[in-house]
Formats: structure tokens, C-alpha cells, sequence
């Protein structure tokens, strides 16, 4: 039978078949420069998402998250919950372990419900029962922002990632345990709308649905990768209630692929000390996208 083993390579050489090209820049006013590298392993943790996000079904979106796993932390595992806090703990445990030359490679990519914080509340409040809704809602963000905390803090041993998703007017960004933990954690914050990623309506005229949104993050690359997307100027929004709220929790594969490639350039830049310059002109609109 043929020989399938791959020939050998100098020491600190690329293999041909896994040479990826990223673009790598230290902020969002600097020319990236664009490096092939080898794609090393990498977890990616959702931390409160659906049991089908679009994160994690990493087969739509090919070799940017081929070397990824995705961990959904779901209701499922109950993160209000020691159980779920420390199952969540075990994987970032056992990633490290397993791949002792990339333990830095972890994203925690948080969207924790927003309900109880949601601008909607000002309106909620005053219809029968809607106080006590949002008491209750606020009490189960709390039990959640704890266990976030604690994981948070296993995360950041060894320099990895963690980015906060919620809509930019949601009142929890202005709780003080969340502002602490910016500061902990050294985090900066990124603005777009969700229309300049193709977000839409499912439920009343076709439209775009421009939620505003805020990412709070110590991860380079995904402040460069959300940066300057807001609204290109459609005429109109459809609303972010109901269910064009729950399409809009998905996000797009437009916005997924920013996700993923920001993940893995932001690994690129600890691991690319075997690459090499290419041009940096060709990449810029399939890493990041363009708005339309």
C-alpha cells in the first residue's frame, strides 16, 4: 500500500496542508499584516446559548473553525447551578491538559440573557405582574453572573480569552460587579448593529433589524473584527421583539464568521513564530466581511 506518512519537515516549518492566512494587527488603526501559519487547536466556550447556535455548528463555516471545539453551555447544564459551573470548569480543565502547548487557546464568548436588563423593561414594568417578572429575572442573571465570574477567573490563568455579548443599551453593562469586572480582566468594548451583518425580520415586513450591540473583550482581534460595522444606512428597522428578538439571539453566519476568525488570528499572534509574510491586500474583506 502507499506510504501516507507525511514527509518530514525542517524544525519550525509550516506542512503545506495546514497552512491557514490571517491578518494580524496590535489595533484597529494599524495595517494589518497578513502571516500563513499552521492552525493550532482551540476551545471555544459559549457560555448561555441555545442547544443548536450557530457557533457551534462549525461545519457551515469550513477551515476557520475546523481546529475548534465549541462547548455549549446551555440551560441544560444550568449554569445558576455548582454543577454547571464546575462541568464548565472541567472542559476548560481538561482542553488544558490535553493540549499543554496551546492552553492559552480559550475563548469564553458570553451572551447571558439580558431579559431582566433589556430597555423594554421600562415599558414592561407597568403592565400586571410585569415588576415581579423582572425581579425575577434579574435574581437568575445574578445566580448566572456568578457562576460567569468564577469561570472567568480559570480562564484568565493563562492568558486567554473572554468577550461579553449583550445589546448596547442593556442596563446590566452599568451594574457595578460587570464594571469590576472589566477592569479585572483589562477589557475594551466594541460597538456594531446587527443590520450591517445581515440580521433580519422573521415576523412582520422584511427588513433589517439593526440591534445595537456591545462586545466587551480583551481579544484584539475581535474588537478589529466588529469595528466600524453599524448600520450602512438602510431606510428602515424592523422591530427586536418576539421573534425577531429569538432570530436575532442566533446572530448571522456573517457575524459568526467574524467570531471565529477573530478567535483564530487572536491565536495566530501567540503562535506565529514560524510565519511568513504574504500579501496583505487579498484577505481583508473574506476575514472580516463588508456590510451591505
Amino acid at each position: 500500500p502507499p506510504n501516507k506518512t507525511k514527509p518530514p519537515t525542517a524544525e519550525g516549518a509550516i506542512p503545506r496542508d495546514e497552512v491557514l492566512t490571517v491578518e494580524i494587527a496590535d489595533n484597529v488603526n494599524e495595517v494589518p499584516v497578513t502571516v500563513a501559519l499552521s492552525d493550532p487547536p482551540r476551545l471555544l466556550i459559549e457560555f448561555c446559548c441555545g442547544e443548536d447556535s450557530r457557533i457551534g455548528q462549525t461545519n457551515r463555516f469550513g477551515s476557520i473553525a475546523k481546529n475548534c471545539e465549541v462547548v455549549r453551555l446551555t440551560q441544560k447544564e444550568d449554569l445558576t447551578t455548582e454543577a454547571g459551573l464546575k462541568f464548565a470548569i472541567a472542559k476548560v480543565k481538561k482542553f488544558r491538559r490535553e493540549n499543554p502547548k496551546y492552553k492559552n487557546n480559550v475563548l469564553l464568548w458570553s451572551s447571558i440573557p439580558c431579559t431582566g436588563g433589556s430597555s423594554w423593561q421600562h415599558m414592561n414594568k407597568h403592565f400586571p405582574g410585569g415588576a415581579a417578572r423582572i425581579r425575577k429575572h434579574i435574581r437568575t442573571y445574578k445566580l448566572i453572573w456568578r457562576s460567569f465570574d468564577i469561570l472567568s477567573d480559570v480562564v484568565a490563568q493563562c492568558d486567554s480569552f473572554i468577550a461579553i455579548e449583550w445589546p448596547r443599551h442593556c442596563a446590566y453593562w452599568n451594574d457595578s460587579p460587570v464594571q469590576c469586572f472589566s477592569s479585572k480582566h483589562n477589557l475594551s468594548k466594541v460597538d456594531f448593529d446587527g443590520c450591517a451583518f445581515g440580521i433580519k425580520t422573521v415576523q412582520g415586513p422584511p427588513s433589517y433589524i439593526r440591534k445595537p450591540w456591545t462586545v466587551l473583550t480583551n481579544c484584539q482581534s475581535l474588537i478589529q473584527g466588529f469595528f466600524g460595522h453599524t448600520c450602512p444606512g438602510h431606510a428602515m428597522h424592523g422591530n427586536c421583539r418576539g421573534p425577531n428578538a429569538k432570530v436575532s439571539e442566533s446572530y448571522s453566519d456573517r457575524m459568526v464568521c467574524v467570531i471565529h476568525r477573530a478567535f483564530m488570528t487572536a491565536c495566530a499572534r501567540t503562535h506565529s513564530s514560524a510565519a511568513c509574510c504574504i500579501r496583505q491586500d487579498v484577505l481583508h474583506d473574506s476575514l472580516f466581511g463588508s456590510a451591505s
